[in-house]
């Protein structure tokens, strides 16, 4: 891939993410409240994008924010099925919820490890 600066990478990864998901430029300019163009911008690397936006795509896309500043690798689109249109700021706070579970199910593991083999 050669040297690729960050807000290239982040770019890339963005607009891979999104069609991924089989998202338009215009539904996910809606999701940030910004504009189609700057949207086009920020995936073809021509312009930054704020730690607020990418926060709010890595929830979309349920991914960690982290991720999105390196190479994407064994993504798996999010599954949401849907009659008419998507509502992304539902996706959204679905994948949070399952963000909370993940780490709820961490602890209940680490709890169980730490009864069984520490006392």
């Amino acid at each position: 891939m050669g040297d690729v600066s960050s807000i290239t990478l982040v770019g890339r990864n963005l607009q891979q993410l999104r069609k991924a998901n089989g998202y338009t430029q215009q539904q996910i300019s809606e999701y940030l409240n910004i504009t189609q163009s700057l949207v086009s911008k920020i995936e073809h690397g021509e312009r930054n994008i704020n730690m607020t936006m990418l926060e709010k795509l890595a929830l979309l896309y349920d991914v960690n924010d982290w991720d999105l500043l390196s190479p994407l690798t064994d993504y798996t689109p999010v599954n949401v099925r849907y009659d008419g249109v998507v509502d992304l700021n539902a996706v959204a706070k679905m994948n949070q919820v399952k963000g909370h579970l993940r780490l709820l199910r961490g602890l209940q593991w680490f709890i169980i490890w730490k009864y069984t083999y520490l006392e």
